[in-house]
């Protein structure tokens, strides 16, 4: 049991964004598509279908489309829901996708079926189960193959980085910066020469120091990326982090991205999908 738990928090990248959003909707159309014309998951009376057998299936595919987009909408909306993003999550993720096509496709069966028992419990049943088991079926085996990949394929991008010790921080006469936040009374000076990482925490930001030392201030991640802009080892590297590249120790590859180990610190920092390219290239400088 405690195996099969490791492997479902493994850490995996969440896809319902961007390019990949539109990719994955693409696929999953054209699998309900085969699902439906091919498979026939049951038994079809072509007399009672009001839009005939090709409308019909064209409807049924283009439910899962309609829910997953609302679904990225609803995720977009809260973006705290999909950090620490992984593989049980994912898995989840898509049952609960599955489940509102199958509610839906039972809740439409008056618009595209003649039939008197269309509201029956048996129906419902059926839609629900059909759509579950189905595309659990197919989505299971190719998140998990699309783990494996990921995770081989980051590994061994991590293996070619070098992690030596960086001297480019010193870029101004005084390593001690001036931090102005929107409450003037919480106005700071951060020595950044003992900046290990940053992360956001809603509106706050938590500076990760050496020898344990943290603060809190209330400022947004993108502001303080702005003012360090000009320090080249002072990176961001995900939606919620920034890191002092000259702390790193070690670079970790793992199926959503990276986990990077720091000097004086328990800590670790993860670099996500689509701050990689940035990442290498700043490693290998």
């Amino acid at each position: 049991m405690s195996l099969l738990k490791k492997f479902l928090q493994q850490p995996y990248s969440f896809y319902f964004e961007g390019k990949k959003l539109w990719q994955i909707i693409a696929v999953i159309y054209l699998m309900a598509q085969f699902y439906n014309s091919i498979i026939q998951p049951f038994d079809v009376y072509h007399p009672e279908l009001k839009f005939g057998a090709f409308g019909t299936e064209l409807i049924h595919s283009l439910i899962p489309v309609i829910v997953m987009l609302y679904t990225a909408l609803f995720l977009k909306a809260f973006p705290g829901i999909t950090d620490n993003w992984t593989l049980r999550k994912e898995l989840v993720l898509f049952f609960v996708i599955l489940l509102q096509v199958g509610l839906l496709d039972f809740l439409i069966r008056d618009l595209i079926y003649d039939n008197p028992e269309n509201w029956s419990w048996h129906y419902l049943q059926e839609e629900v189960l059909n759509t579950l088991l189905g595309g659990m079926l197919i989505v299971t085996p190719i998140i998990s193959i699309n783990l494996n990949i990921q995770l081989l394929k980051n590994q061994e991008r991590a293996e070619a980085i070098t992690v030596g010790k960086r001297e480019e921080l010193k870029t101004f006469d005084s390593d001690v910066l001036s931090i102005k936040t929107p409450l003037a009374s919480e106005c700071f000076e951060l020595d950044l020469t003992r900046l290990l990482f940053v992360n956001a925490e809603g509106n706050y930001l938590n500076f990760h120091l050496k020898d344990e030392a943290t603060l809190l201030k209330r400022m947004t991640l993108n502001g303080l990326e702005e003012l360090l802009s000009e320090y080249p080892n002072l990176l961001r590297v995900h939606r919620s982090y920034l890191v002092n590249l000259s702390m790193i120790e070690k670079v970790v590859g793992n199926a959503q991205g990276y986990k990077l180990k720091l000097r004086q610190s328990s800590d670790t920092v993860p670099v996500s999908r689509s701050y990689l390219e940035v990442f290498d290239q700043k490693m290998k400088v």
